[in-house]
This record gives C-alpha cells, structure tokens and sequence, in this order.
C-alpha cells in the first residue's frame, strides 16, 4: 500500500515557502505560520524522520500562538529548514510505502534486538541484559570495578550476553544477520575497528557467530548516552 502527496498539496506547500525564503523576508503573518505548520507536519507523516526537520517551524508558529497570534520571526535556522523541505518537496516523487506493522521489528527492541547496560560508579557496578524473554542482572566485584573503566564493563556485558544468548537461542538467530546493540559508542567503534582490550572477549566475537552461522552487526543507539 502507498500512501502520497497529491500534485496540488505540494504545490501549495511550495507557495507557502517561497516567501518566507525571500532574503528580505524577517517575518509572516500568524496565519501564514500555522497553515505552513500544518502543511509541513502533514508531509513529515509520510517522508521517513519528516518531522525532525520540523523544529523551527513548529517554534515560530508556537511562539506567533503564544503572542495572540503576533506575526512570526524568520531566523536564519528556520529559512535553512524550508531550504530542505523545498528541496525534497521538489525532488521527491511524493509517495511512501506503508508497511503493515506485522511485517516489521521495532528498531530498538529488546524483543528482537539483544541489548545490555552497564554502570559504574564509586559505589556500585553492575549490568542488565534483555532478548526475547531472557534476561540477567548481576553486580561486578570490587576488584573489577577499580580495575576497568565504564568502556570495558560496557564491552565485558556485551560479550557475556552475546555469547550466552548464541548458546541458548541458536534457532532462533541461526544463519541470519543479527543486530544488536551496546550504549557505549566509544567501545562500539573499537570493536569495529577490532581494537577490543579484552582477548577473551575478541575470541568469544569471533569463534561463537561462526559456531551459529550468523553475521554480527552492532550498531550505537545514537542518542543514548
């Protein structure tokens, strides 16, 4: 199923931002603000990440509301923001695909995706873990909180999980390309670049996907940290 912007929407959304585009133009009337408002929310329903190029269109017409409907301020941030919409308007053939949400995973799940957090601090280090029904917690000793930073302990929950995971639930990520993640972007990429301090653990990478015929792909939540 398709879902798109009929010819006569994006031309009217194209109208609304060529003023506000003029290098003269500092502001527009509380009405020219909400019906652009409305317009652009109702294309970012269907153009992927839409509305997070929203931010300051949505203020200028907040703050117009806010002033009993006073005309809105074009800053510079919020001319670069139609500059984009323009341009997708303009080049975008204007039509998603609508995927029924049976056919699709969540992107950060811990349903379908295997995903651990670690902690540290003076007092207390410990870690959880979470795949489909399994899950484990435990608190790392004294010892190994005084003796690896938050990027190991990161790193150590990580591997642990994995391989814990490839041992109890083969079937159901055997010969398949399985995502999944670690918060800690800074271990993430030395994992990448195979930089990981802990030999056991680059052992544990490399011998238990191959065990289980699958392809390991960890991604960083951006955002999380």
């Amino acid at each position: 199923m398709t879902a798109r912007i009929p010819p006569e929407k994006r031309t009217k959304i194209l109208n609304m931002i060529e003023p506000v585009l003029a290098p003269a133009c500092t502001e527009v009337s509380a009405k020219h603000a909400e019906s652009l408002n409305g317009l652009l929310n109702w294309a970012g329903e269907l153009l992927v990440a839409g509305r997070f190029h929203l931010t300051h269109t949505i203020a200028a017409f907040r703050t117009s509301k806010a002033r009993g409907k006073a005309k809105a301020r074009v800053t510079r941030a919020h001319r670069d923001e139609l500059e984009f919409w323009k341009d997708v308007i303009t080049n975008w053939n204007c039509v998603s695909v609508l995927t029924p949400p049976v056919f699709m995973a969540p992107e950060y799940s811990y349903e379908t995706s295997p995903t651990t957090d670690a902690c540290r601090s003076p007092a207390f280090a410990g870690a959880g873990c979470w795949f489909n029904g399994l899950y484990d917690y435990w608190e790392f000793s004294k010892a190994e909180r005084d003796m690896f930073d938050i990027m190991c302990l990161e790193g150590l929950a990580w591997v642990l999980w994995v391989e814990a995971v490839l041992l109890k639930e083969p079937h159901a990520i055997s010969g398949r390309t399985w995502r999944t993640r670690c918060d800690n972007q800074s271990w993430e990429a030395n994992l990448h670049v195979g930089q990981m301090r802990s030999q056991s653990g680059s052992r544990s990478l490399a011998d238990a996907p191959a065990q289980a015929s699958v392809q390991v792909s960890l991604p960083h939540p951006c955002g999380v940290d």
